[in-house]
């Protein structure tokens, strides 16, 4: 148990040490892919120790250093459900439609059977960064169905549709220091 704690804690204070926060994410030698690439790196080290299943390693992106990237990295769609217009004031959320825990686990379970391949991980990062706007129980809901909105009745609008004061409203709330791109939504 203490190898699996000590281990747990050089990995973490290693991913520290090579993620920023969002302050010094700006001011980081460091290119987004170069941090991916040392993340990637440290979850190998940590799956090949043998200690860690793919769940864990996983852990290391979706806990450690990713929240740190994600004012880099996470992209909103433009995407915002009916329901959160129904419920401005009530629980929101930025649903990783491409189910990031899910599919990200299972990524790295297959590098650690079939071997690794970081520019796929990359790829795969880039590609579950992806977020919409909508309600806690619609994230819950398309949790269990899966990721089909169809089965979670999910309806997705347009950014477009929405009034000026939506919009000003879900910015400052869901999109201000969360995501990558909030200039495409000003």
């Amino acid at each position: 148990m203490s190898l699996c704690i000590n281990m747990k804690e050089g990995i973490k204070a290693q991913m520290k040490a090579t993620a920023h926060t969002d302050e010094n994410a700006m001011a980081s030698p460091l290119t987004l892919n170069d941090t991916l690439t040392k993340c990637y790196d440290v979850m190998m080290y940590a799956a090949k120790s043998g200690a860690f299943n793919p769940t864990a390693v996983r852990g290391i992106y979706t806990h450690i250093i990713g929240p740190s990237l994600k004012r880099r990295i996470c992209m909103f769609t433009g995407k915002v459900s009916s329901a959160t217009l129904a419920n401005l004031e009530g629980e929101l959320v930025l649903e990783h439609f491409h189910r990031i825990q899910h599919e990200l686990t299972k990524l790295i379970g297959r590098h650690m059977v079939e071997g690794e391949n970081c520019q796929e991980f990359i790829d795969a990062i880039y590609l579950m960064e992806k977020v919409h706007i909508v309600t806690k129980r619609e994230n819950y809901n398309a949790m269990k169905a899966k990721g089909c909105y169809t089965t979670a009745d999910i309806e997705l609008l347009d950014w477009s549709e929405l009034s000026p004061e939506v919009k000003f409203f879900l910015r400052k709330r869901m999109l201000k220091s969360r995501v990558a791109n909030i200039a495409e939504f000003i």
